[in-house]
């Protein structure tokens, strides 16, 4: 079984909602763990938001630093599309190639943030929810004031300021 670690991020096949005969492989990032469980954010997009904003444009959070976390393109995380899986389950689903890469720690910092500000917003009640906040960077305004000393402002969806 491998070591699964929070911000890491591999290639794994997700079904369609709507159908359960097709699937996708995408990007997924282990966001909490639990009890044995895994968090995980199941799907990355490479389509910014829209112009104007469509629905589910609410829920995309962009992957600021996409090159140091491994991706090849610039992606959004959609944050309603999580998923609960135990490492066993995980683990039989990758294998060691299907690793990507590992979010920076303030990226991620801001990811679960930005799920949990959605989760919030939408049933997190219901979910059952716990993340994990890890480093010094604990609170989302620092997170802010530090992507932007950097260039980057997350609350315009990544693009620098």
């Amino acid at each position: 079984m491998y070591d699964f670690s929070l911000g890491e991020i591999y290639w794994i096949e997700v079904g369609y909602e709507y159908s359960t005969e097709e699937s996708k492989v995408r990007p997924a990032i282990i966001v909490s763990e639990e009890d044995g469980a895994l968090l995980i954010l199941v799907t990355t997009k490479s389509v910014p938001p829209h112009d104007p904003p469509k629905y589910y444009d609410q829920f995309k959070i962009p992957i600021l630093n996409w090159r140091k976390a491994g991706l090849l393109k610039p992606s959004w995380a959609q944050g309603s599309k999580l998923i609960r899986l135990m490492k066993e389950d995980l683990s039989k689903l990758v294998k060691r190639d299907d690793f990507i890469g590992r979010m920076p720690e303030l990226d991620f910092n801001f990811l679960v943030a930005e799920i949990e500000r959605i989760q919030n917003n939408r049933w997190t009640s219901c979910l059952g929810v716990y993340f994990f906040f890890e480093g010094p960077n604990q609170n989302k305004g620092n997170y802010h004031a530090e992507y932007q000393r950097d260039g980057i402002d997350p609350l315009r969806n990544g693009h620098f300021a």
